[in-house]
């Protein structure tokens, strides 16, 4: 949060659109909008993200090869489709990752010795995010109006069990898998 409100106050002084909600069915907030320098009338959207070093060397594939930025480049075109509609037009996307532990043995052993680094977002087909949010968010409005819940997130999404048992998932407690599974159970999964 600290590291979000100074690049907040950094942004408000330079004159750039930071920290705003965008779109009426998500509830991101766009970190900052900036002019892209080599592609007038245009802007490059930034989101920032604090993670760990095994995070970010997962997200650029330095520890296993295939990077995997899935997560982030479904929300950042979700992102840029809300503020499109707004008229700004988005050239470029960057994840602006703050590596917690930077500097560490253990960021070095994840091969990450950066402590700060602007990773690009690849642009993917407006189609497909239209399709997949709206699927998302008509599953979730069905599972409302039926008084059920919705169908258990993938196994991706999940991240394979790890997002609901590291305190990424805040409704890990009303998943009908989730709330079956214990720390127990969480490491026998892992270990297959």
């Amino acid at each position: 949060m600290r590291h979000h409100h100074q690049l907040d106050v950094i942004a408000k002084k330079l004159d750039l659109m930071a920290e705003k909600p965008v779109g009426k069915e998500i509830t991101g907030i766009l970190d900052l909008l900036e002019p892209d320098e080599l592609t007038p009338e245009c802007y490059k959207l930034i989101d920032y993200k604090t993670s760990g070093s095994y995070a970010v060397a997962k997200a650029l594939g330095r520890k296993n090869g295939k990077p995997d930025m899935t997560d982030w480049e479904l929300q950042l075109n979700k992102y840029r489709l809300e503020v499109e509609k707004l008229g700004f037009p988005i050239s470029r996307m960057f994840v602006q990752a703050c590596v917690r532990d930077g500097g560490t043995f253990s960021a070095r052993n994840n091969q990450v010795p950066e402590k700060l680094i602007l990773i690009p977002i690849k642009k993917i087909d407006d189609n497909f995010i239209k399709t997949y949010f709206g699927d998302k968010a008509k599953a979730l409005l069905d599972a409302l109006d039926a008084k059920t819940l919705p169908e258990m997130c993938g196994w991706d999404e999940r991240w394979g069990n790890r997002r609901c048992f590291g305190g990424f998932c805040p409704v890990v407690e009303f998943c009908p898998e989730g709330s079956k599974m214990t720390k127990k159970d969480l490491r026998k999964e892992l270990k297959r």
